[in-house]
């Protein structure tokens, strides 16, 4: 049995990430340009995910010794995601020439990065809710092993659609700050893109160990998961209003003051 109410989480999802650029435009005008920014640096990062995800990545596990694949994984997933995401960014954003960007439109790529994941993750959402609806036979051919997790998702109380939501709206202003971190290092230096490389890194390379709270689908284990994000989340905010007195700092010592600080 599948619990239509579920759909109200992938709803709040990409309500998150529409909001969340509706807002920000409205309240600092950002270019179009910085949303672009980070819409085509997370489609970079996942599509090659994706590809190593259907190559090497399942191969590599498959081979490796079970006591090993967690700690692996950690390592693996945090990595990968660091140098794919913030990365990629890096390189976009040093061909686009930003490197006078301000701190609002480095959060603005930040938001584009987050709010493009939060959508699609949400589709994917209501999607599968609605599919598993009408055609509840579909279940039969999810692999057995599975199949048990997917089913007790699908039936979970809708207490639980405010954890995709949290989840979401923590992510991206984790990815928020990896942007600001990246775009920060053209102009104080390559230890700011490593410190924002090291943080998705951080941030991915916790996920291995809560597969077996995801792998126990319960509305307590979904907003367990959640803890270790949101204290992240919550620590990155005053860190996002230190950096912000950076871009500050450096844009004054660049144009003295007099001009705004965004030369495209």
């Amino acid at each position: 049995m599948v619990n239509p109410w579920l759909a109200l989480a992938g709803f709040g999802m990409i309500a998150v990430g529409i909001g969340s650029i509706v807002f920000w435009n409205k309240h600092k005008k950002v270019k179009p340009l910085f949303y672009g920014i980070g819409f085509l640096a997370w489609f970079i990062a996942i599509f090659i995910k994706v590809v190593m995800d259907l190559t090497f990545t399942s191969s590599l596990f498959a081979v490796m010794p079970e006591r090993y694949r967690v700690p692996v994984a950690c390592i693996y997933y945090g990595l990968r995601t660091g140098f794919l995401e913030s990365g990629f960014l890096y390189l976009i954003a040093s061909k686009m020439k930003i490197k006078n960007a301000s701190f609002s439109e480095a959060v603005g790529i930040g938001i584009a990065f987050g709010a493009i994941e939060a959508v699609l993750t949400g589709v994917s959402n209501v999607a599968d809710i609605i599919m598993f609806s009408l055609q509840p036979e579909l279940l039969e051919k999810i692999p057995e092993a599975q199949r048990a997790i997917v089913e007790a998702s699908l039936n979970l109380d809708t207490i639980v659609i405010f954890a995709p939501i949290i989840e979401r709206t923590m992510t991206l202003i984790i990815h928020v700050t990896a942007a600001v971190l990246v775009v920060l290092a053209f102009k104080r230096g390559v230890k700011y893109l490593i410190t924002s490389i090291a943080y998705k890194s951080l941030v991915d390379g916790i996920i291995p160990l809560l597969k077996p709270l995801l792998a126990n689908p319960t509305v307590a284990n979904y907003y367990l998961v959640e803890i270790p994000f949101i204290v992240i989340a919550l620590a990155s905010m005053p860190v996002l209003r230190f950096l912000s007195k950076k871009f500050g700092k450096f844009n004054k010592s660049l144009i003295g003051g007099s001009q705004r600080d965004l030369r495209v």
